[in-house]
């Protein structure tokens, strides 16, 4: 396995997931979806039918993260919640804090053990890691080799670009 590619079924990842079969082959790209309890759980069928349907790749897993909803609430975890987009306000109240970096780590670990060399992802313009040097602020620790005996030879993560730049990939 070349890559890993993190696969919510939305546009920026699904983006990510024909960049990476592009550069690699669908034989050679696994895919990874979370399940966090998220509103619009129509996006991991759509992940399923990218993955296996219609890019025929290696592997495919989706992995549930329940607990997501019990460290945090907002909109798109709690059908109790409407969504909505105050005024001035630069994306709307269904951002889930933190889930981008989450996301990447438990990527890696996998990547990591399928011998994966890339991670891949997509993320939009509500995305808290679009830019890069906030990216390398905020996540030190994916860009670096961690410390752990485990995880000395983890893959190296790119720095997210928007839908308008498209994904790109570290070698």
């Amino acid at each position: 396995m070349k890559a890993v590619v993190v696969l919510s079924g939305g546009q920026d990842s699904a983006t990510a997931l024909a960049m990476a079969v592009k550069k690699h082959g669908a034989e050679n790209v696994a895919a990874i979806t979370y399940a966090y309890g998220q509103r619009h759980a129509l996006e991991t069928k759509f992940a399923r039918r990218l993955a296996k349907g219609i890019f025929k790749i290696a592997l495919w897993k989706r992995v549930p993260l329940s607990f997501y909803s019990s460290i945090t609430d907002n909109a798109l975890l709690s059908k109790g919640i409407a969504i909505e987009k105050k005024k001035g306000a630069k994306c709307p109240n269904t951002v889930v804090e933190g889930r981008n970096a989450v996301f990447l780590t438990l990527a890696s670990v996998w990547a990591k053990s399928l011998g994966a060399k890339e991670v891949w992802t997509g993320v939009g313009p509500c995305g808290e890691v679009r830019h890069p040097r906030r990216y390398r602020e905020r996540y030190p620790h994916l860009l670096q080799r961690h410390p752990g005996a485990r995880l000395r030879q983890m893959p190296r993560l790119p720095p997210p670009r928007t839908r308008i730049q498209g994904v790109r990939n570290v070698v």
